[in-house]
């Protein structure tokens, strides 16, 4: 019951307002993943002649150059918001795939290839990641969780209209599609309906209004955001506890975004039907938004420590059990298991950095975590086509990855949160 002359809170919040932005923006953001990009790999190297090595080079360069662009994106969200850059990023990505309808030629390919990678790594990721938790801390792994589930259904959805559009017609129309349907899905919701933070509507996150004491209302949880310090990116760069996780997550994105980039080229290689391939990329996605929906019901009530390396030793079992399976059935069963864990995963770090270090700087803290997600991306994409045209298999790639996600599983266990901010959950 609220004292007198305290406002209550009002039944609708804009944070879901935000979620519902950042569902449509991770979908159409999915567009400019290695799972899309690997379904052009083929046509594309067949037509031109070039090694996969060659094609997978732009993607690394780009991913470098994201990291440096992450660098300073960071700090620009963290005090004006990601609305305009988010705008920017996807105008630009939306374009260098209507723009890659009309490559003749290498050089043109990788100035798109680079532009557009460096884009999605340097601006998207960090605008995306570091918006939903500013606006929630007690509900925050379920809206965050929330609004991930649209970067499963843009990795179900585009690898498949991409297949589709090159099986009926060639890869130039379907990247000239992909390319509108880009731009129609994320620019005019960010642009009309994003927000910088809560306290620009005059809230505190979770909806509890500015001027309410924070022990008024009892509907809402005991965290909130009186409860939860955050710490400037110089004091996080102070503790162990940043390195560990910023180790484990890059492990686990580097190994799963790769794999994305070669799942459809391995099963094709094994005598898989494209559409086949595909289908067991959409089975892998489906199951990634069910896992990413599930795991933020979990991270508002257990360690997220623990949830992460879990996570990331189930992945590292998968990779070895791929290396045995032959039938569709199989890798269909495959792709549900190893789904639910890696959407898991996606979840999971995007909310245990806000939990461990605050969100009024977790623009900054999230732009050099992109730093070392871009470098592990750039090293396992371009490295794992290299070993491919080296050994003409993907057997060390997949055996690399399974020991790598061990090394992330005791990372992330060795990851405690600073005694500062032990107040909250984490």
């Amino acid at each position: 019951m609220s004292c007198p002359g305290q406002k209550r809170a009002p039944r609708f919040y804009y944070g879901w307002v935000i979620v519902g932005v950042m569902v449509v923006s991770n979908m159409a953001a999915a567009a400019g993943t290695l799972a899309v990009n690997g379904v052009f790999l083929k046509p594309i190297t067949e037509e031109f002649g070039w090694s996969r090595a060659t094609y997978s080079g732009a993607t690394g360069i780009g991913t470098l150059i994201g990291a440096v662009l992450a660098l300073g994106a960071g700090p620009l969200v963290d005090r004006w918001g990601a609305r305009w850059p988010l705008v920017a990023g996807f105008l630009i990505l939306g374009g260098t795939f209507i723009a890659l309808a009309s490559v003749t030629g290498l050089g043109q390919f990788y100035v798109l290839q680079v532009t557009g990678r460096a884009v999605h790594m340097g601006v998207l990721s960090v605008g995306l990641m570091a918006t939903i938790p500013r606006w929630f801390v007690a509900a925050r792994g379920k809206a965050v969780a929330l609004g991930s589930v649209g970067y499963s259904i843009g990795i179900l959805g585009f690898p498949f209209l991409a297949q589709i559009l090159i099986s009926a017609f060639d890869w130039r129309f379907a990247a000239f599609v992909l390319g509108w349907v880009l731009w129609a899905l994320a620019v005019p919701p960010i642009a009309l309906f994003l927000r910088r933070k809560p306290e620009d509507t005059g809230m505190l996150p979770d909806g509890r209004p500015l001027r309410v004491a924070v022990s008024a209302d009892s509907s809402f949880p005991a965290r909130d955001i009186r409860d939860e310090a955050s710490l400037r990116l110089t004091e996080v760069l102070r503790h162990s506890s940043f390195y560990l996780l910023a180790v484990a997550t890059t492990i686990g994105f580097m190994a799963f975004t790769a794999t994305f980039f070669h799942m459809i080229p391995y099963l094709t290689d094994k005598g898989f039907d494209p559409m086949v391939a595909v289908t067991v990329v959409a089975v892998w996605s489906g199951s990634a938004g069910v896992g990413t929906l599930l795991t933020g019901f979990f991270l508002d009530r257990y360690d997220s420590r623990l949830m992460l390396a879990w996570q990331l030793g189930v992945m590292g079992v998968a990779y070895g059990a791929l290396l045995l399976l032959n039938s569709i059935l199989a890798l269909t069963v495959w792709g549900a298991i190893y789904g639910l864990v890696q959407g898991a995963m996606v979840t999971t770090q995007q909310v245990i950095f806000a939990n461990y270090y605050g969100r009024d700087h977790l623009g900054s803290i999230r732009g050099v975590v992109m730093l070392a997600f871009a470098l592990g991306n750039a090293a396992s994409a371009t490295g794992s086509a290299l070993i491919f045209d080296i050994t003409d298999s993907y057997i060390p790639v997949f055996w690399a990855f399974a020991g790598l996600n061990v090394i992330g599983m005791f990372a992330a266990m060795f990851a405690r949160k600073p005694a500062s901010m032990a107040t909250g959950r984490v």
